[in-house]
C-alpha cells in the first residue's frame, strides 16, 4: 500500500488507464484539457481558503448552516454527483 497521497493518486491513475476503454479516456482527457484551457482552476478554492456562507439541506432535507460547523473548527463539505458516484 502507498504511503503518500501522491503515490496513491499515481497508482489510481495507472489502474484507471488500464481499466477504462481508450474512447472514454479520450473523452475525459478532452474535457480535462478544455477545463484547463478555460483557467477554471485559478478561481477554485485552495487549501486554507474560507468557504463562502452557505446553507445546505441536511440528510433530512432541513436547511443547515455550514458556519455552525466552522465555528468549532475546520469543516469539509462533500458533493456527490449522484447515487452512481463512488
Amino acid at each position: 500500500m502507498s504511503t503518500t497521497l501522491s503515490q496513491q493518486l499515481e497508482e489510481y491513475l495507472a489502474g484507471w488507464l488500464q481499466r477504462v476503454p481508450a474512447d472514454r479516456r479520450a473523452t475525459m482527457e478532452r474535457h480535462i484539457a478544455h477545463l484547463s484551457a478555460t483557467g477554471i482552476g485559478r478561481n477554485a478554492k485552495q487549501v486554507g481558503d474560507r468557504a463562502p456562507e452557505i446553507i445546505l439541506p441536511n440528510v433530512h432535507g432541513q436547511p443547515f448552516d455550514v458556519a455552525t460547523l466552522q465555528a468549532t473548527g475546520p469543516a469539509i463539505v462533500t458533493f456527490y454527483r449522484g447515487g452512481w458516484c463512488p
